[in-house]
């Protein structure tokens, strides 16, 4: 009997390890998702070589997209050229509140889904050949982002665009999770090494 419980308790306390495992490492699956990935993108064209990064975009919280621009030849970055940042989304309609609403044309308009469209034309202040733009998505959804560069003013036909649609993902607001799951364990460990106890106790048998 006593080799029996001894087997019992040391194959509890190994499947709790397992769990704590499992709960540390995520069960084995990769936490990190497509829209949590900085994204570079690189193009060269006619002379001039355009590094576009594009970081991951949570809503309500700024990302800052880059552009380095450089010779293709000699490295050497490239201020005096035209940089414009282009993001588009869908406008999702708002939910009523309250099942109250005015019904103007404005608020109707808001009510539609359509489409948005941000420009912003971008300098190099630092004479370093980047140019960046702090951008701050209001809603989750898809986004379709670009920098448009124009080397030359005379051909704008050898324009540079460089693109990349991103997801938008709502911020997880979950704290503790690896912890969470680690008390649930534990709590369910006390309890069987608590009902063993008192077994024990009230056969008045010894536990080894």
């Amino acid at each position: 009997m006593k080799s029996v419980v001894s087997i019992f308790i040391v194959a509890a306390l190994l499947l709790f390890n397992g769990c704590m495992m499992v709960s540390m490492f995520g069960g084995g699956h990769d936490n990190q998702s497509p829209s949590s990935i900085t994204v570079q993108k690189e193009i060269t064209s006619n002379g001039v070589k355009a590094e576009a990064t594009f970081p991951p975009l949570t809503r309500d919280k700024e990302a800052t997209f880059k552009l380095k621009v450089i010779d293709g030849e000699t490295g050497k970055p490239l201020s005096n050229v035209g940089v414009w940042f282009h993001a588009t989304y869908t406008h999702q309609p708002m939910e009523h509140q309250g099942g109250m609403m005015e019904h103007s044309s404005d608020h109707s308009r808001m009510e539609e889904q359509h489409g948005i469209n941000y420009d912003a034309q971008l300098t190099d202040t630092t004479s370093s050949g980047i140019f960046s733009v702090p951008f701050t998505p209001t809603q989750p959804g898809e986004y379709t982002v670009a920098f448009h560069l124009v080397p030359s003013e005379e051909k704008p036909e050898e324009s540079i665009i460089v693109e990349q649609k991103l997801n938008v993902i709502e911020e997880s607001h979950s704290s503790g999770g690896m912890m969470g799951s680690f008390g649930s364990y534990a709590i369910i460990a006390g309890a069987a090494m608590g009902a063993l106890m008192v077994y024990f106790w009230v056969s008045g048998n010894a536990m080894f």
